[in-house]
């Protein structure tokens, strides 16, 4: 109630390790240039139990892969991406064109935290390369494991367009490697529209807009001190 006499939005807005640290940040900034008077949290959480926060009304909003389908929750594809295997411009296997996958079952493998999560895109790719989750190391987020990779430590998965201003200034490179890159969507998910609350709605809305778009891919310093709302870990118990 004192939040509605404010005038302030509440939201919870729950995604993976790697969208909560490399895609939120961008898209509330801008989602909250246009929503003065947003408060909003972001949850980093296992893909697994995006429709379970959902349907217990703890998170108003995932984004990310789209949760298992349910009658209760709609999902609203916004954002193509690529996925790629980057290492330091003097890896061994940068001299090398269409790399079969296996081969890199034997790099040092470093992550985020949860980078092998089976169910994103780049846990998946990973199984079915045979990586051992238990010889990667994880660090305690996707930028650290970026910088060890760039010094040469191991490979690693990256969004292309995250990491495009690392491959210019040639920090990282590409490696070729067969049936790579890899495509993937984001989604916004969210409950059904008679459940669903008005800020949730039009976060929905405006991340299929232009400028949305625009906020993800451009590259810049960052996003404001005073704009950034770090996520909060969320551990499940069963």
């Amino acid at each position: 109630m004192r939040q509605a006499s404010a005038g302030t939005a509440q939201l919870r807005v729950a995604s993976t390790e790697t969208g909560a640290e490399q895609v939120l940040p961008a898209l509330l900034a801008a989602f909250g240039r246009r929503q003065p008077e947003l408060d909003a949290d972001t949850l980093a959480v296992p893909v697994g139990v995006f429709g379970e926060l959902l349907r217990d009304r703890r998170a108003d909003v995932t984004i990310g892969p789209a949760p298992a389908p349910h009658p209760a929750i709609e999902s609203v594809p916004f954002l193509r991406f690529q996925l790629v295997v980057v290492a330091a411009p003097g890896h061994p296997l940068r001299q090398q064109s269409r790399i079969a996958p296996a081969l890199l079952s034997r790099e040092p493998w470093l992550f985020g935290p949860a980078g092998m999560d089976p169910d994103t895109l780049a846990g998946a790719f990973l199984a079915r390369i045979g990586v051992d989750p238990a010889k990667a190391t994880a660090f305690p987020s996707v930028t650290a494991s970026l910088n060890a990779v760039a010094a040469g430590d191991g490979v690693t998965l990256a969004l292309l367009h995250v990491v495009r201003e690392e491959l210019r200034r040639s920090h990282l490179v590409v490696l070729d490697v067969l049936g790579m890159p890899v495509n993937g969507m984001l989604y916004a998910s969210t409950l059904a529209p008679d459940r669903r609350s008005s800020v949730a709605a039009a976060l929905c809305r405006f991340v299929i807009t232009p400028a949305a778009t625009q906020a993800l891919l451009a590259r810049s310093n960052g996003v404001p001190l005073t704009e950034f709302r770090p996520p909060v870990h969320v551990t499940l118990w069963s």
